[in-house]
Order: structure tokens, then C-alpha cells, then sequence
């Protein structure tokens, strides 16, 4: 459905707005909970990768086919969190639903398959459960993971409480030494707490509906070394990353599903395996050739970004919105380095870099506006305080690249919304059309 040339619908908010003839693009991907253009081309979207997933408006994982938008929602709220566009990542955890396979190596401990409801609604999670020894408890994935030196990888499982009298609340979660040292943290599986943590990794932690969370560790690898991919321990239900030695209990038990080990400083969309490694392509969307002319205004306008990343790590450079001619040579940029900031560059040369000096934290929705013409560029951000650069030139661009640029520097996020105005606007304008 296209909206009226006349009035706009903002089907988030429920408002009618008065038509803007300057707006010539409008993607309101998380509005319309679709991957439709209110105004202007649709960007070409292509990922020729058979298993991406996202989430579902029901909370649950789905899969998307091949050269098919991810439309995501957030698990919990079930609200729309737009466009995922997401790097090139591979899952290097093998089985990562399975934890009957000898891949998975039990340690005084049993494994029973397809037991109860996984994330993705289906039923196929796994349970583990202590022995009646008395020794430690545990499960390794012995999947062989080459960890690079100077590297950062992320561990990330979904876990849930058992269904025996003596299910435990907490567990330990561990990146084993060799390639991270020692790496320990304790996890309740029953509220999703963060308990002790040994090593300094990051941990994220995502709710999922009916009793799940995924739990993710990241780390920068200190030296290189051939390390498994996965450890989870029993600890006599307490609060410690102590490994602990005691007689188990067969009614001692937690569910385990959908494990990943990627490189990266976050946990990414989970990628499923069976006997190897699995890549998921990078997903790349743009707005090329007569399609781009027809909207852009070579001499001045004004774009604006709404969205929320996966990662706030300033060590990551990310693309929310590229303008150029496929080069770095002319451009505009809508970024992060460090803090948000647009860019704008002619023959190579910068003209104007306008920085916001904040880092917005991850999955926290902000928006960015931006306008540019000779010697007039500025920027607000999530409504705040326009920065200006009052020296510069234009670029001349074909093109518009969304959540990437040349390729590279992948977004890791979601796009709410993108729109662009073939005419610059005021400040108070750009405040205005940044607000989230």
C-alpha cells in the first residue's frame, strides 16, 4: 500500500502528518512492520545465505529465505525493531542443537534430547542433568576453535531452568584458558542475574519468551590457541565460579539450546549447525542507478537515520547510511567511529566532519539528522544540540548504501527508518526529525 501523496501516516504513533514535497524517500521499516517504501525506490536487498534468523513478532526465531529481509522484533515487548542488517559471521560451534552428539562431551552428566520447547517454538531443546557421582558436573562442545591472538570472539547460548525437583538457578558459563585465560561467569537461569564474573568479559544477556535467555561472553583473544567452544557447569546451585566437586543429583538439570562461537565483539543472530561450521553472508542493501537520481539532490539536502545498534564497543566502526560513487572519494556519511558522526568527503579530501561526541548505548533507539550544501553541513542527534561545519564542498554520489558502505563496516543493528529531503532543513528541523 502507498500512502497518500496529500498526508502521511506515522503508523507507529498512529498520527497524520501534513505531506513534506522535499521528502522524496521514506522507509518506515519498524512502522509498517514490513520491508515497503512510503515514498521513493525500495533499496535492493540481497543475502544469498540459505539460514539467517531473526525474531518473530510472536518473540520467537524464525528463518528468513534466501535474498528476504529480516523484519525484527524485539523478544520480550514484541515490539518492531525494523530492518537487521547484520556482517558476514560463521558459527564455529558444531551440533549447535544437538547435545546427545559425542561433539558434546558430558562429564558426569547425561544428556537427553528433544525434551521441551526451544526459542524457535519447535519442540527440540535438550536437557542436561548431573549424575549420581560425586565429582564435578559439566558439558564441553568440543568443537576445535582456532582463537587468534588480538581477536575478539563471543561465546552465546540459550539456557533455560530445568523441569527436576533439584533444577539449579544458577550456573557457570566459561571461555576456557588458553586463548582468554581464565574466563568465568555465574548465570540464574531463573531471573537472568549476572553473578560472579572471573576475567572481565563482556557479558550481554537477551530474555526470550517461556523461561529462556541467551547468554553471550566476549573476549579478545591474549594469545593464539586451539581452544573448545563451549563450557557450562553445574555448581550445587550457587552463586561462585569456583568449579565444585559434590554429589549430584539426576534431578539437577537445565535446558541447552542454540549454541554459537563467532568472531566478534558481539553476538550476532543465531546461526544453526549440524556436523560443521556455518557462515552466514553479510547482508547488503542499496539504492542505485536512475533509482538514486530520482530521489537525490546532488546540490543540497538533508537525511535522517532512525535505528539501534547491537554494540556500542568503540573499538567497531559502523555505517548507518553511505552516499557515494562507489569509492571513498565522494561521499556522506552517517556513522559510528567512537561516537556518531556524519562525514562528508570530495576527491578524497574531508570537507566536513561533524561529531556528536556521544556514543549511544547499545539496543537504545536514537535517530540521526543531517544536511548538507556548500559550506553548510550539520547534524542533531536524538534531538539534541545541532553541531555545524560552516567550510566545505559537495560530493557528487550514485548511490545510497543502508547499514553498510563499500562492503564493509556492517551496522550490526536495526533500521527503523530512513528519509531523506532533497532540501536542507533548520536546525530546529533537524532537532525535530532526530527526536527517536
Amino acid at each position: 500500500m502507498r500512502l497518500s501523496t496529500s498526508l502521511r501516516l506515522n503508523a507507529q504513533k498512529g498520527l497524520v502528518t501534513p505531506y513534506d514535497p522535499a521528502l522524496t524517500l521514506d522507509l518506515q521499516f519498524a512502522a509498517r512492520q514490513a520491508y515497503v517504501a512510503n515514498i521513493g525506490p525500495l533499496p535492493t536487498f540481497t543475502n544469498a545465505s540459505t539460514t539467517r534468523t531473526f525474531v518473530g513478532s510472536d518473540g520467537l526465531i524464525k528463518t528468513a529465505a534466501t535474498n528476504v529481509p529480516r523484519i525484527d522484533f524485539d523478544p520480550v515487548t514484541r515490539l518492531c525493531r525494523g530492518l537487521l542488517i547484520e556482517e558476514q559471521r560463521t558459527n564455529l560451534t558444531i551440533r549447535s542443537e544437538d547435545l546427545g552428539n559425542a561433539t558434546w562431551q558430558k562429564v558426569d552428566s547425561t544428556a537427553s534430547t528433544n525434551q521441551g520447547t526451544d526459542p524457535s517454538g519447535v519442540l527440540a531443546a535438550d536437557i542436561l542433568a548431573e549424575t549420581a557421582t560425586n565429582a564435578r558436573h559439566y558439558v564441553i562442545n568440543n568443537s576445535s576453535v582456532v582463537a587468534t591472538s588480538g581477536t575478539a570472539y563471543t561465546q552465546s547460548t540459550f539456557l533455560k531452568k530445568g523441569t527436576g525437583s533439584t533444577a539449579p538457578d544458577w550456573i557457570m558459563i566459561s571461555m576456557l584458558p588458553g586463548a582468554f585465560g581464565a574466563t568465568n561467569v555465574a548465570f540464574n537461569v531463573s531471573t537472568g542475574q549476572v553473578g560472579v564474573v572471573v576475567g572481565s568479559p563482556t557479558v550481554s544477556v537477551t530474555q526470550f519468551p517461556n523461561g529462556w535467555w541467551r547468554v553471550s561472553l566476549s573476549k579478545v583473544a591474549t594469545s593464539s590457541a586451539t581452544v573448545v567452544s563451549h563450557y557450562i557447569e553445574f555448581t550445587n546451585n550457587t552463586n561462585t565460579t569456583s568449579p565444585a566437586s559434590y554429589l549430584g543429583q539426576t534431578t539437577s538439570d537445565i535446558f541447552i539450546w542454540g549454541a554459537q562461537f563467532e568472531a566478534g565483539f558481539f553476538a550476532t543472530s543465531y546461526i544453526p549447525t549440524t556436523t560443521g561450521s556455518l557462515v552466514r553472508s553479510a547482508d547488503t542493501c542499496s539504492i542505485t542507478g536512475a533509482a538514486f537520481t530520482g530521489f537525490y539532490n546532488q546540490t543540497e539536502g538533508s537525511i535522517v537515520f532512525k535505528g539501534s545498534k547491537q554494540s556500542a564497543n568503540p573499538s567497531i566502526s559502523t555505517t548507518y547510511v553511505a552516499c557515494d560513487n562507489a569509492t571513498g572519494n565522494e561521499r556522506i556519511l552517517l556513522y559510528f567511529v567512537g561516537t556518531e558522526v556524519s562525514l562528508v568527503t570530495v576527491g578524497g579530501v574531508a570537507q566536513a566532519t561533524v561529531t556528536s561526541g556521544i556514543n549511544v548505548p547499545a539496543l537504545t533507539p536514537f535517530g540521526m539528522a543531517f544536511r548538507y550544501k556548500l559550506n553548510d553541513f550539520a547534524l542533531s542527534l536524538s534531538g539534541g544540540s545541532v553541531v555545524t561545519d560552516t567550510s566545505g564542498t559537495v560530493p557528487t554520489n550514485t548511490q545510497m548504501t543502508i547499514g553498510s558502505r563499500l562492503s564493509s563496516s556492517f551496522m550490526g543493528g536495526w533500521i527503523q527508518s530512513i528519509q531523506y529531503y532533497n532540501t536542507i532543513k533548520t536546525n530546529a528541523q533537524l532537532q525535530a526529525l532526530s527526536t527517536p
